[in-house]
């Protein structure tokens, strides 16, 4: 996945104030506005960065893979909820899609057996239980 690198982290602490309790992150400037139509990124420098990437390069001092929020809450950007991880591990934690035809995720047609069967997904393949 193609994210832009974000800023050093001394530039990043020169222009923002986290707050470790709330997971709330503000502009040092008073006149500065934080948020974009889209309140989960920030503007630095005219580019915009996903908030909780920002959030981890400053507590951490490097840039994440992918970080994701533990409890599926975008909004809650409390440094123990976040965590550095693969596209795998983050699309585990994803919430679960509906599907349109009503059947349930994990249930499809074995046409080798012609019943319907549960399955997982590993790697790519279909697993039928």
């Amino acid at each position: 996945m193609d994210v832009l690198p974000l800023p050093e982290k001394s530039a990043l602490d020169q222009i923002f104030r986290y707050d470790p309790v709330t997971g709330h992150l503000h502009r040092k400037k008073r006149g500065d506005a934080i948020a974009a139509a889209n309140h989960h990124q920030v503007n630095v420098a005219g580019v915009m960065y996903v908030k909780a990437r920002v959030i981890w390069k400053m507590a951490y001092g490097y840039d994440p893979d992918i970080v994701d929020h533990i409890d599926g809450d975008n909004a809650n950007n409390v440094l123990n909820n976040l965590r550095d991880v693969d596209l795998a591990t983050n699309s585990r934690n994803s919430s679960r899609h509906k599907r349109r035809n009503g059947i349930p995720l994990g249930v499809g047609f074995n046409k080798e057996c012609n019943k319907w069967c549960a399955y997982i997904r590993h790697q790519g393949k279909f697993i039928w239980l």
